[in-house]
């Protein structure tokens, strides 16, 4: 569930331009 909420919340990040180095490479992470 954590997992889960720790993307919507980098989604979000993302989609309003807020978004680290590192938070990008945890994202695409396989």
């Amino acid at each position: 569930v954590s997992e889960v909420k720790k993307t919507n919340t980098i989604q979000n990040k993302k989609e309003n331009g807020f978004i680290t180095d590192s938070e990008i490479m945890m994202i695409t992470e396989p």
